[in-house]
């Protein structure tokens, strides 16, 4: 299971319950860069989808450390982080890929990693795009 832009890890302990809860042993995968959205793909956003910039100031925060200490804090073993572009990461190293939680909100890296990752998912696996509406480019 890979979770994709964990901000501050919310998600990642409902999912982590989840895992528990059912006697799953998988490990959750915790992909984010911990620094912000890319330059690049905010303006974007900005200038080529018309979005307000204060929808991205707010995600100029992360600490891959405090996350883990609080998820370890919280009973938490059984995840893994993994800091930088998830759009460029080299899935076949954690292949196959069961289910994915991709929470960016962003067009160009949701983009990029959607066409990454699919190739590695596995037979039944699937991918959910929190804040991805229809009829919305």
């Amino acid at each position: 299971m890979v979770e994709i832009c964990v901000a501050r890890g919310d998600t990642s302990v409902f999912l982590l319950e989840h895992l528990r809860t059912k006697g799953d042993s998988r490990s959750l995968l915790l992909f984010n860069t911990f620094t912000g959205f890319a330059s690049e793909s905010v303006r974007i956003e900005l200038f080529e989808r018309g979005k307000n910039h204060d929808e991205y100031d707010k995600f100029q925060y992360g600490d891959e450390r405090l996350l883990c200490r609080n998820l370890r804090g919280a009973g938490y073993e059984r995840f893994r982080t993994y800091k930088g572009d998830t759009s460029t990461f080299d899935w076949s190293r954690v292949a196959p890929v069961g289910a994915v939680l991709l929470d960016i909100g962003l067009y160009l890296p949701t983009k990029r990693i959607l066409e990454a990752i699919y190739p590695h998912l596995c037979p039944g696996g699937g991918i959910v795009v929190d804040d991805c509406f229809a009829d919305t480019a």
